[in-house]
C-alpha cells in the first residue's frame, strides 16, 4: 500500500509530500490544481518507464531535475493465509532534462523492512529488478502487468462510454492481462502461413525446370576436369623432361670447363718440374712433392745465405783487427802479444805474417761474396717458378639416368599450357554456370524451410490462441460469477448484469434485455471499474487500485452510488487502498465513516477532524 509521496518540481507542484492511509482515500480539489499529477507521481515512482500515460520528459517543472519519492508497504498477509511480516521499501526517482533534448532517469529502489527470508532472497537484486521481484511474491504479478490493472483514468473509463462502441468483456481481460499482442500475434500467423505456402509452390516449381540443365552442365564439367587432369600431368611430365635435359646440358658444360682446367694444370706442372729440374737437377716427383722440394730448396738456400752472412761478418772482423794490430806494431816497439821488444827481423816476420793472413782473409771474403751472389741468383730464379695448386674437382654427376633424358619441343610444352588455361577458364566458366543454376536447385531446400515454416506458423497461429483462450477461461468463469454477483448486491431485485459466453455485456431489466451501448453512462462506469476490481483481485493478490475522475460526467445519483461503491470495496470486499481523484466534495464528505479525504486547495487548509485529512499548498506549489 502507498504511504507516502513526495513530489518536486513535477509538473504544478515546486514540492509537495502527502501521506496515505489503508482505506478509501479520496483526493479532493477542483479542476487544474494538480491531482492527476500527484497520481502520475505516484504511478511513475512504482513503475518507471512502465506506467501507464505517464510522459516523464512532460511532467518537470519548468525543465528543472524532478523527484518522486514514495513509501510503498507489501502486505504480508498477501502472500498466504499465514500472517506474515510486512516488507516496506523505498523507491526514489529523478528526472534530469538532457542539454540537446529527452530526459534521463535515475532509480534508487531500497528495501527498508522485511522478512528474513525474503532480504536473503533478494540480496543480490537492486533497483527495479528488486521491485518487480517484491511485486510478485507479494502481488503475484510483475510490474508490468501490475501497471496494468493498478490504474485507470478517464481515457479508459470514457472509452467505451463517449463512444457507441460495443463492449466484449472477455476483450478487456485480455487487455489487462496483457494478452492482446500475443492475440495478434495469433492472427498474424495465419496469413504468414499463407503466403509462405505459395512462395514454397513456386520454388518448388522452379526446381523441377533447372533440374535437368544442372545435371547436363554437371557432366561437361567432371569430363573437363578429367581432360584438365591429364594434361596438367602431361605438364607436369614436359616439364620434368625439359628440366633434366637442361641438366643435363649443364653437366656436360660443367665437364668440358673441367677438362680445360685439368688440362691446363697438368701443362703447368711440367712447366714447373722441367724449371725445378734445370735449377735443382732430376727430379721425378707429383705436384705434392714438387711443392715441397721448392719449398725445400728456398728453405735451403735462405739457410746458406744465412751462414755465408755469419762467415762473411766473422771474416770482416778478423780483418779489423788484423789491421788494428798492424798499426799498433807499426807505432811499438814491442809486441803487442807478448810485449818482448821488437828487433827489425821480428818487425818484418810480423809485417809478413799480417799480410799473409789479411790475404787469406780476402780471399775467403771473396769466395764467400762470390757463393752469396750465385745463392741470391738461385732464389731469384726458383721464385720465379710457379708451382700450380690443387687438382681441379670434377663436376658431380646427377643422379638421374641421362641416358634415358627424353627430347621435348618447347612448341609441345607451350601447347600444353595453353590447352590447360583454355580447360581451367571453361571449368570455371561452367562451375559458375552450375552455380546460377543451382540457386534453382537449391529452391528444393529452400521449398521444404518454407513447408516447416509454414506449419510453424500454423502451429503458432494454434499455439498463441490456445494460450490466449486458456488463459481466460482458466479466469473467465469466477470473473463472471464474480461481476454478476456484486452488481446484483449493488441493484438488488432491480437489474441483473449478463456476461455473455461469446463475450457481450447486457442487462435485464424488468424481463427485458439491453445492450452495453442501451446502458447509461453510470452503469458503463460501474461496469468497467467493478469489472477492473474484480479481475485485480481474482488475478493478483494486489489489493490496492489508483482512479482517476471515477466520478466524472455522471450524474448526481450515480456518482453517489460510484463512491459508494469504493468505499464499499475497501471496507466489505477485500481490497485495503483505493485512492481515487474528484471534485465532488458534497458526494465525498458524506462517506467521512468508510473513506478519507485529503483535501488540496491552493492557499487554503481545510483540516476536518478524525475523518479528513487536508493538504495545504501554498502558491509557490500550484505554481502561481
Amino acid at each position: 500500500m502507498i504511504e507516502s509521496v513526495t513530489l518536486v518540481n513535477w509538473k504544478a507542484f515546486e514540492r509537495v509530500s502527502v501521506d496515505f492511509e489503508d482505506a478509501c482515500v479520496f483526493v479532493l480539489s477542483p479542476n487544474a490544481v494538480g491531482k492527476t499529477s500527484l497520481l502520475q507521481g505516484v504511478m511513475f515512482a512504482l513503475f518507471g518507464t512502465h506506467a501507464h500515460a505517464v510522459d516523464a520528459a512532460r511532467c518537470l517543472r519548468f525543465g528543472r531535475r524532478a523527484e518522486v519519492d514514495v513509501r510503498l508497504r507489501f502486505a504480508g498477509d498477501s502472500v498466504s493465509s499465514c500472517e506474515t511480516e510486512d516488507a516496506v521499501v523505498r523507491v526514489r526517482r529523478a528526472v534530469t532534462p538532457k542539454p540537446r533534448g529527452g530526459v534521463t532517469i535515475e532509480s534508487t529502489i531500497r528495501l527498508e523492512q522485511a522478512p528474513p527470508e525474503v532480504v536473503t532472497q533478494f540480496a543480490q537484486l537492486r533497483d527495479d529488478a528488486l521491485l518487480d521481484a517484491l511485486m510478485q511474491r507479494y502481488w503475484g504479478a510483475p510490474a508490468a502487468l501490475a501497471s496494468k490493472l493498478l490504474f485507470m483514468n478517464d481515457s479508459v473509463v470514457w472509452e467505451h462510454r463517449d463512444r457507441e462502441l460495443r463492449l466484449n468483456w472477455m476483450t478487456q481481460i485480455e487487455r489487462m492481462l496483457g494478452l492482446t499482442a500475443l492475440r495478434n500475434a495469433s492472427e498474424a500467423a495465419a496469413p504468414l502461413a499463407k503466403r509462405t505456402l505459395r512462395e514454397a509452390d513456386a520454388l518448388r516449381l522452379t526446381a523441377r525446370r533447372e533440374a535437368d540443365s544442372v545435371e547436363a552442365l554437371r557432366r561437361r564439367a567432371e569430363e573437363v576436369r578429367h581432360e584438365l587432369e591429364a594434361v596438367k600431368n602431361s605438364l607436369v611430365s614436359a616439364e620434368s623432361a625439359i628440366a633434366a635435359r637442361a641438366t643435363k646440358e649443364a653437366y656436360e658444360r660443367e665437364l668440358v670447363a673441367f677438362n680445360a682446367r685439368l688440362a691446363h694444370h697438368e701443362r703447368a706442372l711440367e712447366a714447373a718440374r722441367a724449371q725445378l729440374v734445370e735449377l735443382l737437377g732430376d727430379l721425378h716427383l707429383d705436384t705434392a712433392s714438387l711443392q715441397e722440394a721448392h719449398s725445400r730448396a728456398l728453405a735451403e738456400i735462405r739457410s746458406q745465405m744465412e751462414s755465408l752472412q755469419q762467415r762473411r761478418g766473422r771474416a770482416l772482423a778478423e780483418r779489423d783487427l788484423l789491421e788494428s794490430n798492424a798499426d799498433l806494431v807499426a807505432a811499438s816497439d814491442e809486441c803487442p802479444v807478448c810485449l818482448r821488444p821488437f828487433d827489425d827481423h821480428a818487425r818484418e816476420q810480423a809485417h809478413a805474417a799480417h799480410a799473409d793472413r789479411r790475404r787469406s782473409v780476402e780471399a775467403a771474403l771473396a769466395d764467400a761474396e762470390q757463393e752469396a751472389a750465385s745463392l741470391a741468383l738461385l732464389e731469384d730464379k726458383l721464385l720465379t717458378v710457379e708451382i700450380p695448386g690443387d687438382a681441379p674437382v670434377a663436376p658431380i654427376r646427377p643422379i638421374i639416368d641421362l641416358s634415358e633424358v627424353a627430347d621435348v619441343p618447347a612448341s609441345d610444352l607451350d601447347e600444353l599450357r595453353e590447352r590447360r588455361v583454355a580447360l581451367d577458364v571453361e571449368l570455371r566458366s561452367l562451375n559458375a554456370e552450375i552455380a546460377d543454376a543451382e540457386s534453382g536447385a537449391d529452391a528444393f531446400d529452400q521449398a521444404r524451410a518454407l513447408y516447416r515454416r509454414h506449419a510453424l506458423a500454423v502451429a503458432l497461429a494454434e499455439a498463441a490462441e490456445m494460450s490466449v483462450s486458456n488463459l481466460v477461461d482458466m479466469h473467465l468463469e469466477p470473473i463472471r460469477r464474480e461481476v454478476q454477483d456484486r452488481w446484483s448486491r449493488l441493484w438488488p431485485g432491480r437489474e441483473q448484469l449478463i456476461l455473455s459466453d461469446d463475450g457481450d455485456v447486457s442487462l435485464v431489466v424488468d424481463g427485458n434485455e439491453l445492450d452495453y451501448e442501451s446502458f447509461s453512462g453510470g452503469q458503463k462506469t460501474i461496469a468497467l471499474i467493478m469489472m477492473r476490481i474484480v479481475v485485480l483481485q481474482t488475478l493478483t493478490r494486489c489489493r490496492m487500485l489508483i482512479l482517476d475522475e471515477p466520478l466524472e460526467h455522471l450524474d448526481p445519483r450515480h456518482r453517489k452510488i460510484v463512491a459508494n461503491l469504493l468505499a464499499d470495496v475497501v471496507s466489505r470486499r477485500g481490497m485495503r487502498q483505493i485512492i481515487a481523484t474528484t471534485y465532488e466534495e458534497n458526494i465525498v464528505r458524506g462517506l467521512v465513516e468508510r473513506a478519507r479525504l485529503i483535501a488540496v486547495r491552493g492557499g487554503v487548509t481545510d483540516v476536518q477532524p478524525n475523518s479528513v485529512r487536508s493538504m495545504y499548498l501554498g502558491s509557490r506549489a500550484l505554481g502561481a
